[in-house]
């Protein structure tokens, strides 16, 4: 895989529902990414 700029990697998606909808976190193993990930297009 080439990386997250390449929008290429592997991790798990943690999904918390809330009452204003879902609240996701892509956890890897370098660390966890906030919902501001942005990949290349």
């Amino acid at each position: 895989m080439r990386g997250i700029e390449e929008g290429e990697f592997d991790h798990v998606v943690w999904v918390t529902m809330t009452g204003e909808g879902p609240v996701i976190a892509n956890l890897m193993l370098d660390g966890i990414h906030d919902e501001n990930l942005k990949v290349a297009d």
